[in-house]
């Protein structure tokens, strides 16, 4: 058999998606899905990590706080819905992920367990110490990932904002030269 007619192996590709299930995950999603839409063998994990209540805890908490099934059942249903609305018609594997632990942490382990290709996190305009958290979580991401991390903006955030103001509409350019 020459080397022309072996088939070549189905691309495969294995994306983590980190996914806080705020305004912003629907645009995310939209966004992971059309990085696999051309691949044959695509996998889209979906990942809401659930804060584990010993890591915040300036004392031991009360057991009925360390029960973590209502938020992870209530997480789930939530990634669900939005894997109904934004990836009906998405070809890829999709595996729903809701540990408990630290964000960044249990997005990398997911990745590296997987065999992940990319990891695909959501960025928003915060301020204050909500801005350092999340940053963080994002910082910490890249650093212990055992891939390469693209951080999607929200596009209606005032930073997206302000980058589409500043870029040059499509005809003024041929208009003014």
């Amino acid at each position: 058999m020459s080397e022309e007619t072996k088939q070549q192996p189905a691309r495969r590709m294995v994306v983590v998606v980190g996914v806080d299930l705020s305004n912003v995950s629907g645009h995310l999603l939209a966004r992971a899905r059309d990085l696999v839409r051309s691949i044959e063998s695509a996998e889209l994990h979906l990942v809401h990590v659930i804060p584990d209540p010993l890591l915040w805890a300036a004392e031991p908490p009360h057991p009925s706080i360390l029960d973590t099934r209502p938020q992870t059942d209530l997480a789930r249903q939530k990634l669900q819905q939005l894997c109904d609305s934004v990836l009906k018609e998405c070809r890829a594997r999709i595996v729903l992920h809701t540990p408990v632990g630290r964000t960044a942490d249990e997005i990398s382990r997911i990745a590296r367990e997987s065999g992940a290709d990319i990891i695909v996190v959501e960025m928003h305009e915060r301020g204050g110490l909500r801005r350092v958290f999340h940053h963080s979580v994002v910082a910490r991401i890249t650093q212990t990932a055992p891939c390469s991390v693209l951080a999607i903006r929200d596009p209606s955030s005032r930073v997206a904002s302000q980058a589409r103001a500043r870029q040059p509409e499509m005809g003024s350019r041929a208009a003014s030269g």
